[in-house]
């Protein structure tokens, strides 16, 4: 296995859970409210698209990234992605009682998942940079 394929395949692992919390965290099936599933269904696409859109993003750098700059992406997708998992874990599953909102984080936490997959190719495009200067 290739160094990318590993990346493209730790980017997939660390999104299937954010999917998974995000579904956790609709619940429209507890609701007696038959208004909230058809809301649901509506909506969770697009946002389920904005919450993994980091993780495109990651995986379409990592397509991008060839030899030892690899290696900065892939020990960077841990980083980014451990604590934005964590927090999801905190808020929808550990807690004790959900608050109204919770559901922010899905707002949030992927923007700043993108803008560190961008200082990470920042950091990337700046060795290629130096290496270029050198030659």
């Amino acid at each position: 296995m290739s160094l990318m394929s590993a990346a493209r395949a730790l980017i997939a692992l660390a999104a299937m859970p954010t999917l998974v919390i995000m579904l956790f965290a609709a619940v429209p099936w507890n609701s007696a409210q038959p208004l909230d599933l058809i809301v649901m269904l509506f909506l969770f696409p697009f946002v389920a698209a904005w919450a993994i859109a980091p993780y495109v993003m990651a995986g379409k750098l990592a397509g991008d990234c060839e030899g030892a700059e690899g290696w900065w992406l892939v020990a960077a997708i841990p980083i980014v992605a451990a604590p934005v998992i964590w927090i999801y874990l905190e808020a929808f599953v550990f807690a004790d009682t959900l608050d109204a909102q919770v559901g922010l984080v899905f707002a949030i936490f992927p923007l700043y998942q993108a803008v560190a997959v961008l200082a990470v190719y920042g950091a990337i495009l700046g060795l290629r940079w130096l290496k270029a200067q050198r030659q």
